[in-house]
């Protein structure tokens, strides 16, 4: 399971791949809305990322309306403004952070959620593979096929024990 800041690393790791140049992220803590950022010139593109997998749309929603706030006292216009969740989102879904996020969000797909970043690291598979997190998960899983005659062994003698037992007490 990622944290929020391994969320926001990962992020910005499929901003690099995607559009190129540097996208900084920050330590954790009070980020006045921004998570990552990427300064080109006197052009600024920022993103807020929230890692909300298990909250409901109405809670992002909210949390997003906060964001704003923190927007508006920001005092200056960044050139792109991306809000990206871990939460799968519907084009409605999309439609009503935009609402919730204007005038910052100009376009429905600055709204990034987790379809829209499985899509970016299918296009990116470096960037998987640099995330550890995103696999290690599964460690268990590469566990078995790297030592799947083990594994093979031992359920087939937890089977054959299982079946001995059964028996045992079917004649006892």
């Amino acid at each position: 399971m990622l944290s929020d800041h391994d969320f926001e690393l990962l992020v910005s790791s499929l901003l690099e791949a995607e559009y190129g140049g540097h996208w900084e992220v920050f330590a954790r803590g009070a980020d006045r809305g921004v998570d990552v950022r990427r300064k080109r010139g006197v052009d600024l593109d920022v993103v807020q990322c929230k890692h909300m997998m298990n909250s409901t749309i109405a809670q992002l929603r909210a949390a997003a309306r906060k964001e704003k706030k923190k927007l508006d006292a920001l005092g200056h216009e960044p050139q792109t403004y991306r809000f990206v969740t871990s939460k799968p989102l519907t084009a409605g879904n999309k439609a009503d952070l935009q609402s919730d996020l204007f005038p910052w969000i100009k376009n429905p797909s600055d709204i990034w959620g987790i379809d829209d970043l499985e899509s970016l690291l299918g296009r990116h598979p470096s960037t998987e593979r640099a995330n550890v997190k995103l696999w290690l998960q599964g460690a268990g899983q590469l566990d078995a096929q790297l030592h799947s005659a083990i594994w093979q062994r031992s359920a087939q003698t937890a089977y054959r024990d299982r079946s001995a037992t059964s028996e045992i007490c079917r004649d006892s």
